[in-house]
């Protein structure tokens, strides 16, 4: 199934690469995809706004080191 398979896909990618989130939700809408359009809403929760493991570059290089 097409949705199923599109929300897993997507579930997966955020858990893998945003260690930040948990409870990740993912609904797919095909109402329009004659049109071709598909929607996608994410819901999720943020269980800490820094961690180690985050791919925000060139920051988690050198954190929490020099002047603000």
């Amino acid at each position: 199934d097409f949705e199923a398979r599109i929300g897993s896909e997507i579930r997966e990618a955020l858990m893998r690469y945003e260690p930040r989130i948990i409870n990740v939700e993912v609904e797919i809408d095909t109402k329009e995809l004659r049109m071709g359009k598909v929607y996608v809403n994410i819901k999720y929760t943020v269980r800490a706004t820094n961690n180690p493991n985050n791919l925000v570059f060139p920051y988690y290089l050198m954190e929490g080191v020099g002047e603000l």
